[in-house]
């Protein structure tokens, strides 16, 4: 329960951390026992003969002191040779502390420069009244209120000090009266001391007489602490939570990873503490900021890719489970799209950090990681080469799927090798809008030569990346036939439209695929016809009309065995991709035409007479 109070107060950012000697003993650095026999040890044999061993260290010191003639400098350069050590054996817990930006005060009555090591130019150091003006509130402060080994007049250690440490003359400092404020207003968590510390019923008794009885709540970590000795901590209001510091540390990580974007939504903890939190776990989010609750649009890593785990639990019945299975043992190669309806319950992490549950998504989308995803440089073996083509290559279990994108036009290719048993599978996705003619028509000349078995060069970043002469399968090489015809098509559209744009001097743009159509084709071929002045041969069922039954049209039809028939007609002005046209005049021939009802209009049977090719087709040749 304590803990979970804790936690709590800590992401509102109402918690100082008041840190004790035992939170660096696993850098290698001594506790106040081993400190004090070190001390003693460096004494002469006589020195050591009027001095107990057995002293606390403040006693011990003070005797030192004494004895060395009221003289501090044995005392600080032993500190010295101790403390100030170039290597640690790790930093790992003050690395994580530095990685809670909720901590704005830290209070320590170590000696120690772990602090500073770990959190660098990102750290107000305070050890006296001199620095409090120069204080930046974008950094986190440290208070080393019992001094700095570089200073050593700063520096609390003998049992004086200690006695008037919180004496009256402290009252009169300002660095005292901060440390006053930041404690009476804030929770304390106290971490690196046990009940056996010198110091810790000073700093206990003294909180207590000055604070009295509204202070706020205090929190002492230390583990296995026997339950007779926590009547002292009871007595002064302190809740006792039986950790080591450096677990307790882990633990309130990790709660914060659960809960940061919860608690900046409902405008718990600042936003600069949450971005710094963030950046900690190499995350950055997109928000928006509004008055009664803030915003999180997205998160994405600071330094490209990071990683990302969902942990959920899918319902059974799901239509879809066999994919979400496949997905869960890495045997899928597109995007997988879940509803909300399926999950019993979720949870989504990026870096550790909780983004997403039930309550946030409407689906959640789960993307395969690609093996190869660059531009590349393709040249064949003809010479033909296409330059900047993206080409993604993705692959799950028995499948690979190569994705190739050039001028948003796509081409797909799924492999699939189980058991012996080969299957292609090749899609082809044109752009839904084309806007150059040319750039196209080198994507169709590039499907053409991969359809018909030519020879391919991939390169990227300089270097050879694939080569069909070691890489084609031959039956992927057959699997392509299917796409030389599909291709084949747009290949001679396109063609057709870049001889237009020679001749009448236009750019063809804004193309909708759509109309990339048979019915559009037939057009295009009229135009080419009248550019290279060559008749064209379409497609002709039949046609029907009426006739006067002049003596002229009765000579005209009379030959119904050997007929010569021609019209004259005049095409009008049209568009066609956004550009218009008007082709004009022209003649058109029914390649061997026959007359189906020629006896009954004359006879009146028939109003219309209906007419029809041998060959069902006619010759249209158009006029200069």
């Amino acid at each position: 329960m304590h803990k979970e109070n804790l936690f709590q107060l800590i992401s509102k950012g109402d918690v100082v951390l008041w840190v004790g000697a035992g939170s660096s003993l696993y850098a290698g650095l001594p506790s106040g026992n081993k400190l004090s026999e070190f001390l003693f040890d460096g004494l002469s044999i006589k020195e050591k003969e009027y001095i107990n061993k057995n002293l606390l260290l403040p006693d011990l010191a003070e005797e030192i002191y004494r004895i060395k003639g009221n003289n501090r400098n044995y005392i600080i350069q032993k500190l010295k040779e101790k403390i100030l050590l170039n290597n640690f054996l790790s930093t790992s817990a003050h690395e994580n502390i530095a990685k809670i930006p909720h901590f704005r005060d830290i209070i320590t009555t170590n000696y120690d420069q772990l602090f500073e090591l770990v959190y660098r130019s990102k750290l107000n150091l305070i050890y006296s009244d001199h620095q409090i003006p120069y204080i930046d509130n974008s950094k986190v402060t440290l208070y080393k209120i019992h001094g700095d080994l570089s200073v050593p007049d700063s520096v609390i250690i003998t049992k004086s000090d200690y006695d008037n440490y919180f004496g009256n003359k402290k009252e009169e400092e300002v660095l005292w009266t901060m440390i006053k404020e930041k404690i009476a207003t804030k929770s304390i968590l106290f971490i690196g001391y046990n009940l056996e510390d010198s110091n810790v019923s000073v700093i206990f008794d003294n909180i207590t007489k000055k604070l009295g009885a509204n202070r706020k709540e205090s929190f002492f970590v230390s583990p296995n602490v026997p339950p007779q000795k926590l009547y002292h901590l009871s007595d002064k209001k302190i809740h006792y939570i039986d950790s080591k510091g450096e677990d307790l540390i882990i633990e309130l990580i990790q709660y914060l990873k659960d809960n940061i974007k919860k608690d900046y939504e409902n405008k718990m903890v600042s936003t600069e503490i949450y971005a710094e939190f963030l950046r900690n776990f190499n995350l950055k989010s997109d928000i928006e900021i509004n008055e009664l609750t803030n915003t999180i649009k997205n998160f994405s890593g600071l330094n490209g890719d990071t990683e990302t785990i969902a942990e959920f639990v899918i319902d059974s019945t799901y239509p879809e489970i066999d994919k979400v299975i496949d997905a869960s043992e890495g045997e899928f190669i597109d995007e997988l799209v879940i509803d909300k309806s399926a999950f019993k319950n979720l949870d989504l992490r990026m870096e550790g950090i909780k983004i997403a549950d039930l309550s946030d998504i409407a689906t959640l989308t789960i993307s395969p990681i690609p093996i190869f995803d660059k531009d590349v440089d393709v040249s064949f073996e003809n010479g033909y080469e296409l330059n900047d083509i993206s080409v993604k290559v993705t692959r799950g279990g028995s499948r690979t799927k190569v994705l190739i994108e050039f001028q948003k036009n796509e081409f797909e290719l799924i492999i699939t090798i189980k058991e012996n048993n080969f299957i292609l599978h090749v899609d082809y996705r044109n752009s839904t809008l084309i806007n150059n003619v040319s750039r196209q028509l080198q994507f169709y000349n590039a499907m053409n030569l991969l359809a018909t078995g030519n020879t391919i060069n991939a390169f990227s970043e300089g270097k050879l990346v694939f080569t069909s002469v070691e890489k084609f399968d031959r039956r992927i090489l057959d699997g392509f036939k299917g796409l030389y015809d599909y291709n084949l098509f747009y290949l001679k559209y396109f063609e057709k439209l870049k001889e237009i744009e020679k001749e009448y001097n236009i750019r063809f743009s804004n193309i909708d695929i759509n109309e990339v159509s048979d019915k559009n084709d037939i057009i295009l071929n009229r135009i080419i016809s009248k550019i290279r002045k060559e008749p064209i041969e379409e497609f002709f069922k039949g046609i029907s009309f009426n006739i006067p039954l002049t003596e002229r049209n009765k000579k005209l039809f009379a030959d119904i065995e050997n007929p010569t028939i021609k019209f004259a007609a005049n095409m009008k002005k049209f568009t066609l991709h956004n550009q218009e046209f008007q082709l004009g005049e022209h003649d058109i021939h029914i390649v061997e035409p026959r007359i189906l009802n020629y006896e009954n209009v004359l006879k009146g049977i028939d109003e219309e007479i209906r007419i029809e090719s041998n060959k069902e087709k006619i010759l249209i040749k158009f006029k200069d």
